[in-house]
């Protein structure tokens, strides 16, 4: 069985399906909608008691970022580069020089415009992944 979570806003009469339920409990302040790469989201403002804001210590590890290697910590542990963001960053820059070349105003102008800003929201979204198990990693040892 399928659980659905719905949103309501006051400007739009239409319920919202949500993919998650809200993580935290509370009383929701604000919602903001935007949209990115032809996806909307949605950023909810929830104020809560119980969040704890401070990590707990732990040990701190030296990171070099290079080339090679996305990062290599003082530890001796070596995170690889994402091999799949070095391709989508080379198509990204063959996707833009075939934007460069279209007719300004034209429809296939704006569809190669879509084609970019998609493909930059994929890189973004790499970029973040990478970063948040690179951090994670840091942290578990």
């Amino acid at each position: 069985m399928t659980i659905h979570y719905f949103c309501r806003t006051t400007k739009l009469q239409t319920r919202i399906k949500l993919r998650q339920r809200l993580r935290f409990t509370g009383k929701t302040k604000q919602a903001t909608i935007s949209q990115c790469a032809g996806k909307f989201y949605a950023s909810i403002l929830v104020e809560t008691e119980d969040y704890n804001p401070h990590a707990p210590e732990q040990a701190s590890v030296g990171v070099d970022f290079g080339a090679r290697a996305l990062a290599t910590l003082s530890n001796g542990e070596v995170n690889p580069a994402n091999q799949k963001l070095k391709k989508n960053v080379k198509a990204l820059t063959r996707r833009q020089r075939k934007l460069s070349r279209k007719v300004k105003g034209s429809h296939r102008q704006a569809k190669a415009q879509l084609k970019v800003a998609k493909l930059q929201a994929r890189i973004s979204y790499q970029r973040q992944a990478v970063l948040g198990v690179s951090s994670m990693s840091c942290r578990i040892r």
